[in-house]
């Protein structure tokens, strides 16, 4: 299931580069003709740092500030943007070169946002084998040296680097997606965990495994994988049907803990070997290049305005594209299949205006084309309608005709109900669901009389049902019933009247019932209660777009 292959590769560059000042460093009484150790030359074919601006010599230039060690730990990510930070982001996206080059990086920053049918927490282990601070260090190439700022600036960027980690960090954002708000609300007070650090091994096994348990089996798990250091060639081998991606449906919860615990034995003995082996430089402290102004702010008032336009661009596209995959991920986003592939599409609009916006935010900063104004670049703005960021939200019960009798039955369509099929004679002996894509679900009761097959016109939806609630044999069942039809164009404008079809109508003379989907909703669904005729019937309703 790899969804995205960079994500599964070793994130490597300056989205890893933690944005805070190092404080009263030796590196920051370097002069400016003395670079030190480089953090922002990012390649971006082979996503990663170019190897000439991280080449250094250790001690005596670097000063080594501390041994080797381990830490794990879990935490909830409550705020985004604080999370962002800690990974290596600016809070804000806007004017970050690095999140528009640094793909796989950013990507799973943006996995980690919470949305009100998802709670999201962080399992974030690291290696540390040492750690320097960077002293007078000049970056060099096999064909040359770069001794001066400007030859500095052009190879590698406006930013140096003054204090370094090396080893290894592995990520997991693990993700619960709900059904609905309650079932959050309900896991969240139930099941709390403050950042904190756990010990790798039995405890934080258990912290997640505990989680599992607290969570309703209508909830998807996910977890999303980002390594920095070893060799991503392990992660690939532990994890071979669900690399960077893995999704698990809590009713199997037994499949679900079999992926924690892959997850933990990876973390815990495999990833720490592959570091020692491969270890990279996977935290920075940063600062601008002394002398020299950042990169963004260079150009004239017009290139300026293009550079800050596309940021902005670039940041709501980023945001709303996360927005667009969660409501695919789950049906209480996307509501029905007609939806989701429409959201699909929507999706690689927002792909390709990504794409469009993070060359010319590239072109912009590095000056070696023309920075384009953001409404020249040929962006399609038809995916930024804020329809395709609106969940369509839980299915929604219009209210039953019939009586307590017989056992619960649901049928769903994959996108609207239009009709239904069955057998009745005095009452509603047999009925099953028929769908806008022509599917009918099974027929359900035994009893055997007259049949039919009833649709709504052409175009039109199920919005509502009309019928009597009739005494049989002691029993309460469906007596008349009608079903109520409406066009998607009537739905969403609120012209709820809509047309009336007989399913069947013997005698009438129960007890008048009659209900209607809510505004904006037709009917996605019947929840049945039927033996040996239909005891009750009552419409599940979804949003219509």
């Amino acid at each position: 299931m790899l969804k995205n292959s960079l994500l599964l590769s070793i994130a490597i560059g300056v989205a890893a580069c933690v944005p805070k000042k190092p404080g009263n460093s030796a590196a920051k009484s370097q002069s400016a003709d003395v670079p030190v150790r480089l953090g922002i030359g990012y390649d971006t074919e082979m996503m990663r740092n170019k190897d000439l601006c991280i080449t250094y010599d250790n001690e005596p230039q670097g000063t080594k500030l501390g041994g080797s060690g381990t830490n794990l730990t879990f935490e909830r990510v409550e705020s985004l943007d604080s999370k962002m930070s800690s990974l290596g982001f600016n809070s804000s996206l806007s004017l970050s070169y690095a999140i528009a080059t640094g793909k796989a990086s950013a990507n799973f920053a943006s996995s980690l946002k919470e949305t009100a049918y998802s709670a999201t927490y962080l399992l974030d282990f690291s290696v540390t084998t040492n750690s320097y601070q960077a002293l007078g260090v000049k970056v060099k190439d096999d064909k040359k040296a770069t001794d001066t700022p400007q030859e500095f600036r052009k190879i590698c960027g406006d930013r140096y680097v003054s204090q370094t980690t090396e080893g290894g960090r592995l990520l997991a954002g693990v993700t619960f997606m709900f059904n609905d708000k309650q079932s959050k609300e309900s896991f969240t007070s139930a099941f709390s965990v403050g950042a904190k650090a756990i010990k790798w091994g039995v405890e934080s096994n258990t912290e997640i495994t505990k989680a599992l348990d607290q969570a309703s089996e209508k909830t998807t798990l996910k977890i999303t994988l980002n390594q920095q250091g070893g060799d991503a060639r392990d992660l690939q081998k532990s994890f071979p049907k669900g690399e960077d991606v893995m999704i698990c449906d809590l009713k199997n919860s037994a499949e679900c803990k079999k992926i924690i615990i892959n997850l933990f034995n990876y973390a815990i003995n495999v990833f720490p070997e592959s570091v020692n082996k491969d270890p990279y430089v996977y935290s920075f402290l940063t600062e601008a290049y002394p002398g020299l102004p950042n990169l963004t702010e260079l150009g004239d008032a017009t290139i300026r305005a293009n550079k800050k336009a596309t940021a902005a661009a670039l940041d709501e596209t980023t945001a709303k594209r996360q927005q667009v995959k969660d409501l695919i991920s789950t049906p209480n986003g996307y509501g029905t299949d007609s939806r989701r592939r429409e959201l699909q599409d929507v999706l690689n609009k927002m792909d390709k205006n990504y794409r469009l916006l993070a060359s010319n935010l590239k072109t912009c900063v590095d000056g070696d084309g023309a920075c384009q104004p953001v409404e020249e670049l040929g962006l399609d703005h038809s995916a930024y309608d804020p329809e395709y960021t609106t969940p369509a939200g839980d299915l929604q019960n219009a209210g039953a005709i019939g009586g307590q009798g017989g056992g619960e039955v649901t049928q769903t369509c994959r996108d609207y109900l239009t009709g239904l099929h069955g057998e009745s004679g005095w009452i509603l002996d047999r009925a099953g669901a028929v769908c806008s894509d022509g599917e009918k679900h099974p027929q359900l009761g035994r009893n055997q009389s007259t049949a039919f097959d009833v649709r709504c016109p052409s175009g039109k939806l199920v919005t509502g049902v009309r019928g009597t609630r009739e005494s049989y044999k002691r029993t309460t069942a469906v007596g008349s019933l009608s079903l109520i039809c409406a066009s998607k164009d009537e739905i969403q404008s609120g012209n709820t009247q809509g047309q009336q079809v007989a399913v069947f109508s013997p005698d009438e003379k129960g007890q008048a019932l009659e209900y209607r989907c809510t505004d904006g909703t037709a009917a996605k669904g019947i929840r049945f209660r039927a033996g040996h005729w239909i005891d009750a019937i009552e419409l599940q309703c979804v949003k219509v777009f």
